[in-house]
């Protein structure tokens, strides 16, 4: 029987945050971001179209800026509350019994549908927990997905 410490730490959080936008322009996400309190109680899931394109530092300096930083998405890990996800370049992201699945884009960058895979999955298995926020640049990637949200 699991203590109380390992139930929280794997209780899944009040919500999901999916902040979808373009890698090759992410000033609306920094604008956001920076201006965006503390979420103890959610998970923010950051997933861009054209990913191998993000200014990696950039990107951790605008979450530094804020007192946050990143963390990498691993096949299998819990999704927590309180934390940023960033997939990598390269992998499909879906949540399933509030864990990651990841694995490598089989399609070229542009073509892989990231945003949607992960919206799709979230609204199948959160059941109204998820929220997703659509910035600019992403174009039909994502439009599956937030109906289905």
């Amino acid at each position: 029987m699991p203590n109380d410490e390992e139930s929280t730490a794997l209780a899944p959080p009040a919500v999901v945050v999916a902040l979808c936008a373009s890698a090759a322009s992410t000033a609306s996400l920094e604008y956001l971001l920076t201006r965006l309190p503390a979420q103890p109680e959610a998970a923010l899931i950051v997933v861009l179209q054209h990913r191998e394109a993000l200014d990696e530092d950039r990107f951790a300096w605008v979450l530094a800026e804020t007192g946050r930083e990143a963390v990498p998405i691993l096949d299998g890990a819990p999704v927590e509350a309180g934390k940023i996800y960033l997939p990598a370049p390269g992998a499909i992201v879906t949540v399933e019994d509030n864990r990651f699945r990841a694995r490598p884009a089989e399609q070229a960058p542009g073509e892989r549908g990231v945003i949607d895979s992960l919206l799709v999955s979230l609204a199948r298995v959160e059941d109204g927990r998820c929220i997703a926020v659509a910035l600019a640049g992403t174009e039909a990637d994502g439009t599956l997905g937030v109906k289905a949200i």
